[in-house]
Formats: C-alpha cells, sequence, structure tokens
C-alpha cells in the first residue's frame, strides 16, 4: 500500500492487488495514507491444494479490471454474480 499510495499522490495510475484476507487492512493503510480512494483488486486467497493453473486462470480474470482501472477514468464495471 505504500508504493499505491505514493504513485496515487503523484497522479500516476496505480492499482493494487491483494487477497482477500488483507483487504481490511489495505483499505484501513489507504484511508490512513490519505488516498482511501487508491484502486484495489480483490482476489480470493488460495486454498490448499489449488493448481498453478487455478491459480494463474484466477489471476487472467482480474486482468481485465487491472487494466480498466489503470487505462481509463472510471472504475471498471462490477460483475455480476452467476
Amino acid at each position: 500500500m505504500h508504493d499505491s499510495t505514493r504513485l496515487a499522490k503523484k497522479g500516476i495510475p496505480t492499482v493494487t492487488i491483494a487477497w482477500d484476507t488483507f483487504e481490511v487492512p489495505a483499505r484501513t493503510q489507504a484511508r490512513l495514507f490519505g488516498t482511501p480512494d487508491v484502486p484495489l483488486v480483490i482476489i480470493p486467497h488460495f486454498e490448499p491444494g489449488e493448481t498453478d493453473d487455478t491459480l494463474r486462470r484466477r489471476a487472467e480474470e482480474t486482468l481485465d479490471e487491472v487494466l480498466t482501472w489503470l487505462t481509463s477514468d472510471r472504475p471498471p464495471a462490477k460483475k455480476r454474480s452467476p
């Protein structure tokens, strides 16, 4: 969060990717560092036994959201749950 907040304060597009288990601390730090709106992409923490392919697929699924945060003035649309 230190790097993301420093970049955001300089006007440099940034996004932080965090496991869901770290969402609250990440948002708290962003707020304490004066950048409560710094973009966060939250992904589910891996489960024991998950394969590299599963983790890779999960990372690829977040790519569009990360790119949207970095290249757009608007936040990405929220995905609907099936």
